[in-house]
């Protein structure tokens, strides 16, 4: 069974909300080879001000250029997951690192671009 799709899903979410601390995938509910079993989680954040300032994660990203800023900061990897057997099946609860994993995994542009 071939897995070797990819594919981008976008959430927005309002200003204000409160910071993600965890998510969860549930299985597809027709076929299992729609079931993801790797994954990067990415939240592209805005730094204002060149990125000046103390302890900020920005890996000296700076303010992104003309893109208002925008910098991804990966919060969550995942590789060989083993999905649930059934159909509409929760996987494990996730936790994320939402100042990011590392510098070196922050980039300036949108993934796959």
């Amino acid at each position: 069974m071939s897995r070797a799709a990819s594919r981008a899903f976008v959430l927005g979410v309002p200003s204000g909300a409160p910071p993600l601390a965890s998510y969860q995938f549930v299985t597809a509910n027709d076929n299992a080879r729609r079931d993801p079993t790797s994954w990067t989680l990415q939240l592209q954040t805005t730094e204002r001000g060149g990125g000046k300032g103390g302890g900020g994660n920005n890996g000296g990203a700076g303010d992104g250029g003309g893109d208002g800023g925008a910098i991804w900061r990966t919060i969550d990897v995942a590789e060989g997951v083993e999905p649930p057997d059934g159909r509409r099946e929760a996987y494990a609860m996730r936790s994320v690192h939402p100042e990011g994993l590392h510098e070196a995994v922050i980039q300036e542009e949108e993934p796959g671009r």
